[in-house]
Protein backbone atom coordinates (compact mmCIF):
# COMPACT_ATOMS: atom_id res chain seq x y z
CA UNK A 1 0.00 0.00 0.00
CA UNK A 2 2.68 2.13 0.85
CA UNK A 3 4.27 1.74 -2.53
CA UNK A 4 0.63 2.63 -4.45
CA UNK A 5 0.42 6.03 -2.13
CA UNK A 6 3.98 7.16 -3.06
CA UNK A 7 3.11 6.07 -6.55
CA UNK A 8 0.05 8.76 -6.68
CA UNK A 9 2.03 11.04 -4.84
CA UNK A 10 5.33 11.34 -7.41
CA UNK A 11 2.16 11.64 -10.66
CA UNK A 12 0.41 14.18 -8.54
CA UNK A 13 3.81 15.62 -8.26
CA UNK A 14 5.50 15.11 -11.28
CA UNK A 15 2.47 14.85 -14.08
CA UNK A 16 -0.92 16.43 -12.72
CA UNK A 17 0.66 19.46 -10.67
CA UNK A 18 2.81 20.53 -13.95
CA UNK A 19 -0.55 19.80 -16.21
CA UNK A 20 -2.82 22.15 -13.54
CA UNK A 21 -0.07 24.29 -14.07
CA UNK A 22 0.01 24.61 -18.00
CA UNK A 23 -4.03 24.64 -18.40
CA UNK A 24 -4.48 27.61 -15.47
CA UNK A 25 -2.08 29.53 -18.00
CA UNK A 26 -3.97 28.45 -21.09
CA UNK A 27 -7.33 27.98 -20.43
CA UNK A 28 -8.26 27.26 -23.91
CA UNK A 29 -5.91 23.82 -22.92
CA UNK A 30 -8.23 20.25 -22.45
CA UNK A 31 -6.64 17.97 -19.96
CA UNK A 32 -7.20 14.39 -20.06
CA UNK A 33 -5.41 11.58 -16.96
CA UNK A 34 -6.13 8.24 -16.76
CA UNK A 35 -4.01 4.68 -15.82
CA UNK A 36 -3.68 2.65 -18.65
CA UNK A 37 -4.79 -0.56 -16.12
CA UNK A 38 -6.28 -1.64 -12.65
CA UNK A 39 -3.38 -3.15 -10.26
CA UNK A 40 -4.74 -4.95 -7.47
CA UNK A 41 -3.14 -4.02 -3.99
CA UNK A 42 -3.06 -7.94 -2.68
CA UNK A 43 -1.41 -9.29 -5.58
CA UNK A 44 0.74 -6.41 -7.52
CA UNK A 45 -0.70 -7.65 -10.63
CA UNK A 46 -2.73 -6.17 -13.15
CA UNK A 47 -6.33 -7.22 -13.48
CA UNK A 48 -9.67 -5.87 -15.37
CA UNK A 49 -11.73 -3.29 -13.86
CA UNK A 50 -12.52 0.31 -14.18
CA UNK A 51 -9.80 2.49 -13.87
CA UNK A 52 -10.28 6.34 -13.15
CA UNK A 53 -10.05 9.45 -15.38
CA UNK A 54 -10.00 13.09 -14.93
CA UNK A 55 -10.56 15.59 -17.40
CA UNK A 56 -10.66 19.70 -17.54
CA UNK A 57 -11.08 22.35 -19.75
CA UNK A 58 -13.33 23.99 -22.12
CA UNK A 59 -16.65 22.59 -22.01
CA UNK A 60 -15.94 19.74 -20.03
CA UNK A 61 -19.44 19.45 -17.62
CA UNK A 62 -17.98 18.43 -13.54
CA UNK A 63 -19.56 15.23 -12.50
CA UNK A 64 -20.80 14.02 -9.52
CA UNK A 65 -17.64 12.20 -8.06
CA UNK A 66 -15.63 13.78 -5.79
CA UNK A 67 -12.33 11.70 -5.45
CA UNK A 68 -9.82 9.77 -8.00
CA UNK A 69 -9.65 6.67 -7.31
CA UNK A 70 -10.78 2.79 -8.85
CA UNK A 71 -13.33 2.62 -6.03
CA UNK A 72 -14.74 6.04 -7.85
CA UNK A 73 -14.34 4.72 -11.07
CA UNK A 74 -16.73 1.47 -9.46
CA UNK A 75 -19.24 3.78 -8.59
CA UNK A 76 -18.94 6.31 -10.91
CA UNK A 77 -21.82 7.39 -13.00
CA UNK A 78 -19.79 7.24 -16.53
CA UNK A 79 -18.21 3.81 -17.21
CA UNK A 80 -16.04 3.83 -21.04
CA UNK A 81 -15.61 0.08 -22.31
CA UNK A 82 -12.73 1.46 -24.51
CA UNK A 83 -10.48 3.81 -23.83
CA UNK A 84 -10.04 5.25 -27.91
CA UNK A 85 -14.49 6.26 -27.03
CA UNK A 86 -12.90 8.47 -24.28
CA UNK A 87 -10.37 9.98 -25.75
CA UNK A 88 -13.18 10.51 -29.11
CA UNK A 89 -15.27 12.33 -27.18
CA UNK A 90 -12.33 13.89 -25.20
CA UNK A 91 -11.04 15.69 -28.54
CA UNK A 92 -14.31 15.87 -30.44
CA UNK A 93 -17.34 17.16 -28.59
CA UNK A 94 -18.04 20.25 -28.31
CA UNK A 95 -19.40 20.53 -25.67
CA UNK A 96 -18.21 17.15 -23.79
CA UNK A 97 -20.81 16.19 -21.79
CA UNK A 98 -20.45 13.55 -19.10
CA UNK A 99 -23.98 12.74 -20.47
CA UNK A 100 -22.32 11.32 -23.41
CA UNK A 101 -20.66 8.97 -21.82
CA UNK A 102 -23.00 8.21 -19.08
CA UNK A 103 -23.83 4.42 -17.89
CA UNK A 104 -26.62 3.32 -19.08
Amino acid sequence: MELKIRAIEQFDERIVGPFLEYQAAHPETRLLAAPDHFTLISTKTHAGGPVPFAMCGPGIERDEVASYSEKAAAAGGILVARGHELLHHFIHENPLSVNTLRRA
